[in-house]
């Protein structure tokens, strides 16, 4: 849900960068060059499905560690690519690992930037689809809660299914809104509340509505962003009681404490555009 900047390696540069970094086993490395060509070919498929909504096309492989996946190359060798010369540090191909997790900028595409990434998280995961062990544009930084929630080993088999992916996925998700709040306060006992939820604009596919309602509850946005607000929301609580005693009206709470703040939060649907909008609308009754 949060736009990601296109990898600036390729995934050739992404195999030389572990194929430089092999020693001490020769016929890996031997292996590795000679099937390279066969990999890179799948890149172009992959970015292709990726863009389109179509990654659930891509077949997923169920074979054995000692069993072959493409050309000459098994199973274990392309995780082995990944888990021995990809992610230690030391590795050439490490520089890339670094930046793709420095491209978060400390937050997490999947939940909004709510949690940090704390490593790359393969889209198609490399149990299955092995082959993209090291492409990076399979390689996400991803939070704790959202990688070991949800998404884990997941894949979609259904169009619908299909999470958002950050790097190659269609403009919309990224530019218009869909997710909005609720400013609830039931009475005066009782603390008020944000409820966030998803209302994808009317033009969207049912395919598209149905995605990213799932992305939504996959990562449990719901809740996560209705914890910010709430925690914002106290402050806020305290700037609202203020302009009031000042006798100031709701119109001018409205221009000078949420427009700004819807204005300011960081892209369409972050939680605390939600949040101020859902604001608006309950002074302005």
């Amino acid at each position: 849900m949060m736009k990601l900047t296109n990898p600036n390696y390729n995934f050739d540069e992404s195999l030389s960068k572990c194929e430089e970094g092999i020693t001490g086993n020769p016929l890996l490395k031997k292996t590795i060059k000679d099937n390279k060509g066969l990999l890179i070919g799948k890149e172009v498929e992959y970015k292709s499905c990726a863009s389109s909504g179509e990654l659930y096309t891509l077949q997923a492989s169920n074979k054995k560690d000692d069993e072959i996946v493409i050309g000459q190359l098994r199973k274990i060798d392309l995780i082995k690519l990944y888990e021995n010369y990809f992610v230690p540090i030391g590795k050439p191909a490490r520089e890339i690992y670094d930046i793709l997790i420095n491209s978060a900028k400390e937050e997490c595409p999947f939940c909004g930037g709510i949690g940090m990434p704390s490593n790359l998280d393969h889209f198609l995961p490399k149990k299955y689809f092995s082959h993209f062990s090291v492409l990076p544009y399979n390689l996400v930084p991803t939070c704790r809660d959202c990688n070991m929630g949800s998404k884990g080993q997941a894949y979609a088999t259904k169009q619908e299914e299909q999470i958002i992916h950050p790097y190659l996925d269609e403009s919309h998700f990224f530019n218009e809104q869909w997710i909005f709040a609720s400013f609830i306060q039931e009475n005066n006992d009782e603390p008020a509340y944000f409820d966030y939820f998803v209302q994808p604009p009317e033009a969207w596919s049912l395919v598209d509505k149905i995605r990213i309602q799932n992305h939504f509850d996959g990562f449990n946005i719901k809740t996560r962003y209705a914890k910010q607000a709430a925690s914002c929301f106290t402050t806020i609580t305290g700037q609202i009681s203020q302009m009031k005693k000042l006798g100031l009206s709701n119109q001018i709470l409205i221009e000078t404490l949420f427009v700004p703040g819807i204005d300011s939060a960081p892209f369409v649907n972050h939680w605390k555009k939600g949040m101020f909008q859902a604001l608006t609308i309950h002074f302005s009754q």
